[in-house]
């Protein structure tokens, strides 16, 4: 699972596990208005994603970058979309409590290692 990097008011880094889409260009995330990941946003849009190798724990991908766009996204088609190609189904009321929005990532640099000694 990755997991999105945010930074809280005082400077601290905050991750939270976070599916994602790529269009080649951009990595896009899902959240609420009233989560936690969008009001560190609102206040630094400076972000990272770490994503780990399920088989092989020390393999890894980092993404550093920014919120270039925050996007209404009503009917949470992005979550829907994204937990299809995870084959996970969401329950209506837990996924509308609060207006959602598409996090709209531009990647500036990158991180990894292959897991060799």
């Amino acid at each position: 699972m990755p997991h999105l990097v945010t930074l809280l008011p005082d400077g601290t880094p905050r991750t939270s596990p976070a599916w994602f889409s790529y269009d080649g260009e951009f990595l896009k995330f899902t959240a609420t208005t009233s989560h936690i990941v969008y009001t560190t946003i609102a206040t630094n849009p400076h972000v990272a994603v770490s994503i780990a190798d399920p088989q092989y724990g020390m393999r890894y991908l980092e993404i550093r970058g920014v919120i270039e766009k925050i996007e209404p996204d009503p009917e949470a088609t992005l979550l829907y979309a994204v937990g299809k190609k995870h084959n996970y189904e969401f329950a209506p009321q837990a996924v509308l409590p609060a207006p959602r929005v598409i996090l709209w990532m531009r990647p500036t640099a990158t991180t990894s290692f292959n897991g060799s000694k």
